[in-house]
């Protein structure tokens, strides 16, 4: 049904696929007449085709498989199905994963810049702790103190800001 659809031709059991194209799809006739030559050959193929059905995309699996008789290939059977709901749905979840992946990379980056930035301000409080620490001069402990919450300030800034924007 879906070839007469597509092609105004009906599929016929025991006739050649080749002699069922019509004349005007030369591309089509070479791209069958090769996979009609391996078959003879006795090789299987499994093809993946894309046809116009009325207004429609209709995408086909086909396989091909040798008929062997007497140890010789004497023709070929064509199976195909209708897997055109699969392949839309394959399509979604590979621009899903695409996304997803895309997502991903944009976290870690915050992730790691973030952490970095998150970092810098504790660093500069533990330095400053530990040159409180050394330095036995008390007239340096406000300076200290001030730089310390600065670090600190800015820390709580920044932690303010990522609430903020998730």
């Amino acid at each position: 049904r879906s070839y007469k659809l597509a092609f105004g031709v009906r599929l016929e059991k025991g006739r050649n696929i080749l002699e069922l194209i019509p004349e005007n799809l030369p591309e089509l006739r070479d791209q069958w007449r090769e996979r009609y030559e391996n078959g003879l050959r006795g090789r299987p193929g499994k093809y993946i085709d894309t046809y116009l059905l009325g207004e429609e995309l209709k995408t086909y699996e086909i396989k091909t498989y040798p008929i062997v008789e007497n140890g010789k290939v004497s023709g070929l059977t064509i199976y195909s199905r209708d897997i055109t709901q699969q392949k839309k749905t394959e399509d979604i979840l590979k621009e899903q994963n695409e996304e997803l992946t895309k997502i991903n990379s944009e976290l870690d980056r915050f992730v790691y810049s973030a952490s970095h930035d998150l970092r810098a301000p504790l660093m500069s409080v533990k330095g400053l702790l530990n040159m409180i620490k050394v330095d036995q001069e008390k007239g340096n402990m406000d300076k200290y103190l001030e730089l310390i919450e600065k670090s600190v300030h800015k820390l709580d800034n920044f932690i303010s800001d990522i609430i903020h924007y998730s």
